[in-house]
């Protein structure tokens, strides 16, 4: 895994927001300039791009890209199923049915795991931010704070990406709880 990451603040975005993202398959981490103004210290600033760093570490663009193809193959498969004729010149199936279902099946497998990626992202973020000397408790009161600018991202639904802000500050919480504890990242097998 390439961990060399490109760091650059996203002039263009108007939003506060930071993304992890290839660009030439090259990681890359941008922070929007509303998102730095925003920050209220240096750890909410480095807890942030840890946060995206996790992302790299957990490979989640890797696996939507997998879940998104699961998820057009099995709706896909599914509406050419209920919608297969027989004819005297062989099947039949409805493919904008199938075409829309895939369409579906790859947004839902993209959002999946969205939340869950988020909360490991947010452990992982705890650990780097906290082995580069940043406190990650500062940092997380980035979540904490209430604010209108947030819009919807803080609510849980099905298809929002992240998680509620409690439940992500209950996450770091407990990472470091388990830092000062002692307790390393469990080796997961593939």
């Amino acid at each position: 895994m390439n961990c060399n990451v490109q760091v650059a603040i996203d002039r263009d975005m108007a939003e506060r927001n930071a993304y992890f993202t290839y660009v030439d398959q090259q990681p890359v981490i941008r922070l929007s300039m509303p998102l730095l103004r925003d920050t209220a210290n240096d750890d909410e600033a480095a807890f942030v791009m840890s946060h995206e760093y996790g992302h790299l570490i957990g490979r989640h663009i890797e696996k939507k890209q997998q879940q998104a193809l699961a998820g057009a193959l099995l709706l896909g498969v599914i509406a050419a199923a209920a919608t297969a004729q027989s004819t005297p010149y062989g099947s039949t199936y409805d493919s904008s049915l199938v075409s829309d279902s895939m369409e579906l099946g790859a947004a839902a497998g993209k959002m999946a795991y969205s939340q869950s990626y988020e909360l490991e992202s947010d452990t992982l973020g705890t650990r780097i931010a906290y082995a580069a000397g940043y406190d990650p408790t500062a940092g997380a009161k980035f979540f904490a704070r209430p604010e209108s600018a947030k819009a919807s991202a803080g609510k849980l639904s099905f298809w929002g990406t992240h998680p509620p802000d409690a439940k992500r500050v209950a996450t770091v919480l407990a990472t470091v709880d388990q830092i000062n504890a002692k307790v390393g990242l469990k080796k997961v097998s593939n």
